[in-house]
């Protein structure tokens, strides 16, 4: 993961040098691979976070909302009793500055250079690929781990203490994980190549996809040979079977 912040971060600083120090970088080919990496980006809604220029200054929509209120406010008490503030009229207000391109043009070019650089590879149904971004997947996947490592360990107490981790589970994730909060860890993103690897019948080599975008990574799918230990193995077996090679 730290591969893909310091890749964004190296683009950014190539973006600020200038003259001679830029020329001399610029047939250096800035690239990034990961094994297993969790989605490290965060993409905001655009609506908090997108600036339009008011006067000299570039605002939000919130800042503007703020600052027509508080000119509202500041009128006299005649004229506040003549009309009351309109917030609709804030809105259209905001549809008529003008937006921050530059800046949107910059983060579209940002997205398509990682996306042409940069590459995560994953296995199987390895849990941090799918981190945070995707509940559906990790929840039931954890619930899994957690009830397959209570047989193995614990067999004797299996029947009883499988109902109190699916009561555990059940309660403690849908307390930390309320819909407003799993919607924005569904904002979490790779914004990078995906490589799916997965293990053939015979065991002795990869079948390998190349998704072509986060919506094509797997759903979940419980199987009875499924284990804690399984999802494990899922997540050590990449870079180790991953051979390298000199280009010829």
């Amino acid at each position: 993961a730290l591969a893909r912040v310091a890749h964004v971060g190296a683009l950014a600083e190539f973006d600020k040098m200038r003259g001679e120090a830029k020329q001399r970088l610029e047939q250096v080919d800035i690239q990034s691979i990961t094994f297993a990496a969790p989605m490290v980006f965060f993409k905001p809604d655009i609506r908090e976070v997108e600036v339009r220029k008011r006067g000299d200054s570039w605002i939000t929509c919130d800042t503007l909302l703020l600052e027509l209120q508080a000119e509202y406010e500041a009128k006299p008490a005649k004229e506040k009793a003549e009309e009351s503030f309109n917030i609709n009229v804030a809105g259209c207000e905001w549809e008529d500055l003008q937006p921050d391109t530059a800046t949107q043009e910059k983060l579209g070019q940002l997205e398509a250079e990682l996306l042409e650089k940069s590459v995560n590879h994953f296995f199987d149904k390895d849990i941090i690929p799918q981190l945070p971004g995707h509940h559906q997947f990790f929840k039931p996947a954890i619930k899994m781990a957690a009830r397959t490592a209570v047989t193995e360990f614990v067999p004797l107490w299996k029947g009883r203490l499988e109902e109190l981790v699916d009561k555990f589970c059940h309660e403690a994730l849908d307390m930390y994980a309320l819909e407003k909060t799993l919607v924005e860890l569904g904002r979490y993103s790779h914004l990078c190549q995906l490589l799916h690897f997965k293990s053939r019948p015979d065991g002795t080599s990869f079948t390998l996809d190349t998704l072509s975008s986060e919506s094509d990574m797997p759903r979940w799918e419980e199987d009875p040979g499924d284990t804690w230990r399984y999802l494990l193995t899922c997540h050590s077996v990449l870079p180790h079977s991953m051979h390298s090679s000199e280009p010829s």
